[in-house]
């Protein structure tokens, strides 16, 4: 298995057609901009790659998808999966809904 793209040590690999991705948090505000604390921090449907399997590279290379990228998935997609108390999810690369494109500023 070529762990060369893997940034997470100590976390599986995923296996089958499936990547890694580490949700983005969802910073709790109110409607005039102000943070408030919050037990339960929602999570968006978005997040970073931090690993792609062998058997997924082929499709995430077409698709622009690198460790790092950024992707969106479904609310419900994936198998999550907690280490150290960080929050994971294992996606299957047809939960990829799209990838956001990073654009250089000028």
């Amino acid at each position: 298995m070529d762990n060369e793209n893997y940034i997470l040590s100590g976390v599986a690999m995923p296996v089958g057609e499936r990547i890694l991705v580490r949700p983005i948090k969802q910073a709790a505000t109110t409607k005039s901009g102000i943070y408030t604390a919050t037990d339960d921090e929602k999570e968006k449907e978005e997040g970073h790659v931090v690993g792609i399997s062998d058997d997924a590279k082929e499709f995430c290379e077409r698709m622009h998808i690198d460790v790092g990228s950024v992707v969106i998935f479904g609310k419900y997609a994936g198998d999550d999966y907690s280490k150290d108390s960080e929050k994971l999810k294992f996606l299957k690369i047809d939960e990829v809904l799209g990838v956001m494109k990073s654009e250089k500023l000028v």
